[in-house]
């Protein structure tokens, strides 16, 4: 659905691509969690234990992004579903 205010869909589309670049690496770690299982790797194990720094990043920018969505938008209806579940 498009809105009226194009710049809401560039913040919606922002929000959904940061999202998307966590899941890749959260995807990852756990990869190296299943690749720790299996092989009973140490380097795998030490991999999905310490975690990615990167993906803490990530959710405090998506947190950003939704506050910010929900201060200067006041998305409404499932605008509204989509944002509040990105937190």
């Amino acid at each position: 659905m498009e809105h009226i205010v194009k710049a809401f869909d560039e913040e919606l589309g922002k929000l959904h691509a940061t999202i998307l670049r966590m899941g890749s690496l959260a995807l990852a770690q756990l990869d190296h969690a299943i690749e720790a299982v299996t092989t009973h790797g140490a380097e795998a194990a030490a991999k999905a234990i310490e975690g990615d720094p990167a993906i803490d990043r990530l959710e405090d920018e998506v947190n950003a992004k939704v506050v910010r969505l929900l201060t200067l938008r006041a998305p409404l209806a499932d605008d509204l579903r989509v944002t509040v579940t990105a937190l």
